[in-house]
């Protein structure tokens, strides 16, 4: 096989890995929020005076995932720490943000780094990325045949801005399954990998 033909091969099979076995979809970007707050945020957009309030880790914009099941959990997370219920996922398109690929955001990180500290460049990269006409960043690689656990945990993209075009078409999926406490474990279960669990129903 061409080398370039191999290259592009092992690069197709390692991506439809990835998404198979992680359930990943870099088309659409997830948030977890009850259905009361998504309601708002369709309504009036994000408070980003209010970041890290659901749990408690401060971050430069809005946390948003490309693996809907993180998002689901994050949703039932949030209306049990703030007895909102019930839960809901915020599905946006990702074609309207303009965003920064991992593996940009990681080479820039690395070459920021060699002059600043961790905690410098946490706060310089954000206003450096808006600077580059950027929306939002992803902090996970796609491409890295190595990826380190950490990057890819959440699948986590941060969103600096939020276009109106994104809010707009923003579908809010309501997980009308858990009502209230004691419907808690069926999320866990369906979390855990239980079949046949519906939360939308």
């Amino acid at each position: 096989m061409h080398k370039k033909l191999r290259k592009a091969f092992i690069k197709k099979t390692h991506d439809y890995i990835y998404k198979k076995s992680f359930d990943v979809n870099p088309n659409f970007l997830y948030h977890g929020t009850s259905f009361d707050r998504a309601k708002i945020i369709k309504e009036k957009g994000f408070d980003f005076d209010i970041l890290g309030e659901k749990t408690g880790a401060k971050k430069p914009g809005i946390s948003f995932t490309s693996r809907k099941q993180i998002a689901e959990e994050h949703a039932v997370y949030a209306s049990s720490k703030f007895s909102q219920y019930p839960p809901a996922v915020m599905v946006f398109e990702s074609r309207f943000f303009k965003i920064m690929k991992g593996s940009m955001f990681f080479k820039i990180k690395s070459e920021m780094l060699e002059t600043m500290s961790e905690e410098e460049f946490e706060k310089s990269f954000p206003k450096k990325a808006i600077e580059l006409g950027y929306d939002a960043f992803q902090i996970f690689d796609l491409d890295d045949q190595d990826p380190n656990i950490d990057e890819i945990w959440e699948w986590e993209t941060i969103a600096l801005n939020i276009p109106d075009s994104a809010l707009k078409d923003c579908k809010i999926q309501t997980l009308y399954k858990i009502k209230e406490d004691s419907d808690l474990d069926i999320a866990y279960k369906k979390f855990e990998g239980y079949e046949g669990i519906d939360l939308y129903e």
